[in-house]
């Protein structure tokens, strides 16, 4: 019978409570979502207040139990607490997270007080405050504290207030932070103005909230990042697939007073709980990723790399090297009539515990060591002794395409390396072509061109790959003795879409052919991209389409295949 009288302590009586014009104009306009709950969680009033934080209506809440606006931690922390209060223990405040109609998830503090009728508690007054607020005002997305004033999108304090709620309320579930880091704004800046630089982020930043599905997020952090919180299950394919789409929007062109504006991006993905468990770290790794991206046009997952780890990873490759554990894979390119003509060679990594390794996984710790001149040159010798071994075995010759590295193409080595690789090998030199990116010939354009037309005169022909993601201009071609264009796949992805960019590959075959030419179209994957390329003219295509990278016997498989036809 003690317990009674104290139970009540902690409590208001219902028929001083909720009665009288003064409680019900504090009800009306708190700030803060006040409620009142039966003793089964049913909601049986709420303010104005309520419907503004979680965006249902009234009628919507008071149809609703309080529990299922929280997320499950939440629940049983609500539950647990409301039973002590019942049993005669405390009211004490409870840090929660409360999920709104859209699916967003807010840190609340929520507090109650027991309400009494005839000595018996009857209902529950709960008064719920956002976590965010400062002197009574509850946070909003809307402020201008998590807002970037230029996009309207989450800035860095948003986006991470966002991610630590997600990762508190669904510990278990996975997501992926993908973070794109747009290159070149500072070229914009400086070559147009700061304002065509506001008008190539906000429409970017249009461009990416538009591929947003339910449940995820966007932000701006920094000046030239955008992050994206992608919450739920996916194989690492799915992701680089959704990640490649976001890179071919943010690269489409922009006009800018009757011009055509370009920019590139690198796409960088960090995944919880692999990575990390913390939204800052996330972040942080999200960004290393896009440092990796910057060598590469694929979406690059982050890799956990430290110095010990990319010292002993640099070792391992150098053990790959010597005990024959690179693998060389051949990928085709046909012509617009679907007849096999050239072939790239791609490099892979039969690891001992891990199996094939596609080179993104391990060149960038090999160009950062200097160790991937070691590796081009084994990949050019070898690449020279396949194709004089399918020669003398009375094979159709084919032209081999061979990567070369920015650090390798800046050596002085590299021509008398070149010019060795031929000789040991005794490789007619018209039958070896070199791609080299945008990026490593613009680096030193008077040098490029000379050591190109020294190894031009021997018969050599040149590449530029990855056409549009660098410098984008045609203009230094003219100074280069190239052969051939790569497009990058970039352009080709949705190509065959009414809003896809077939004007713009249709304009850089033609200029590309006014400079005496051949263009190569990257990524093509489908039969209807295919015909609207050979019908704009594109020279060569490859892509999965026209087949997969292959092992050695399959290459020579296709060399033997009557017509060498890939497409009928």
């Amino acid at each position: 019978m003690a317990a009674r009288p104290a139970l009540a302590a902690t409590g208001l009586h219902l028929e001083d409570s909720l009665s009288g014009n003064h409680y019900q104009e504090l009800f009306r306009h708190s700030s803060d979502f006040v409620c009142t709950l039966n003793l089964q969680g049913g909601l049986t009033s709420v303010n104005p207040a309520g419907e503004r934080l979680t965006g249902y209506t009234s009628q919507e809440l008071l149809a609703t139990r309080f529990y299922q606006l929280l997320d499950q931690a939440s629940r049983d922390k609500a539950y647990e607490m409301l039973l002590e209060q019942f049993g005669g223990g405390p009211s004490r405040p409870l840090d929660l997270l409360v999920r709104t109609k859209t699916g967003r998830r807010i840190d609340v503090t929520f507090s109650t007080r027991l309400l009494f009728r005839q000595g018996r508690p009857h209902w529950v007054l709960g008064m719920i405050r956002p976590s965010g607020a400062a002197d009574g005002q509850p946070f909003d997305e809307a402020d201008a504290d998590v807002r970037d004033p230029l996009t309207g999108l989450l800035n860095t304090t948003g986006l991470t207030r966002l991610l630590q709620a997600e990762l508190a309320s669904n510990p278990y579930r996975p997501l992926a932070i993908v973070l794109i880091k747009i290159q070149g704004l500072r070229l914009v800046n400086q070559a147009l103005g700061f304002a065509a630089g506001d008008r190539l982020i906000e429409t970017i930043a249009r461009r990416l909230t538009k591929l947003l599905d339910s449940g995820q997020a966007a932000g701006r952090i920094g000046g030239n990042s955008f992050a994206l919180i992608w919450p739920g299950q996916a194989s690492a394919p799915d992701l680089e697939a959704r990640a490649r789409r976001l890179l071919h929007h943010a690269r489409l062109p922009l006009d800018w007073e009757g011009s055509d504006m370009y920019a590139n991006a690198g796409v960088g993905i960090a995944l919880y709980p692999r990575d990390a468990q913390d939204a800052v770290t996330l972040l942080r790794h999200a960004e290393t990723a896009t440092e990796d991206a910057r060598r590469t046009d694929a979406p690059v997952f982050y890799v956990p790399t430290g110095a010990t780890q990319k010292l002993e990873l640099n070792a391992s490759l150098h053990r790959a090297l010597e005990n024959g554990e690179l693998r060389l894979r051949y990928q085709p390119q046909a012509d617009n009539r679907g007849r096999l003509e050239c072939m790239e060679v791609l490099l892979g990594w039969q690891h001992p515990g891990f199996g094939l390794l596609p080179a993104r996984d391990f060149l960038p710790v090999a160009e950062e060591s200097g160790f991937i001149v070691a590796l081009d040159q084994w990949v050019l010798r070898q690449a020279g002794s396949r194709i004089r071994a399918w020669q003398r075995s009375g094979l159709p010759p084919v032209r081999l395409s061979v990567n070369v590295s920015a650090r390798q193409f800046d050596s002085v080595e590299f021509v008398p390396q070149v010019v060795a690789a031929l000789e040991d090998t005794g490789l007619d030199p018209a039958w070896l072509e070199l791609e080299v990116t945008e990026h490593a010939v613009m680096r030193d354009l008077h040098e490029s061109s000379r050591r190109m037309k020294l190894l031009r005169s021997l018969g050599i022909r040149f590449a530029i790959d990855d056409f549009g993601t660098g410098y984008s201009s045609l203009s230094y071609l003219k100074r280069l003795p190239v052969d051939t264009v790569k497009i990058d796949r970039t352009f080709v992805e949705g190509i065959e879409l009414p809003a896809g960019s077939l004007e713009l590959v249709q304009s850089i075959i033609d200029m590309v052919h006014l400079l005496g030419m051949k263009v190569v179209a990257e990524g093509v994957e489908n039969l209807r991209q295919w015909r609207l390329l050979a019908e704009a003219g594109c020279d060569r295509m490859q892509g999965h389409l026209l087949g997969l990278p292959v092992e050695e016997q399959l290459a020579e498989e296709l060399l033997r295949s009557p017509g060498r036809r890939l497409l009928t």
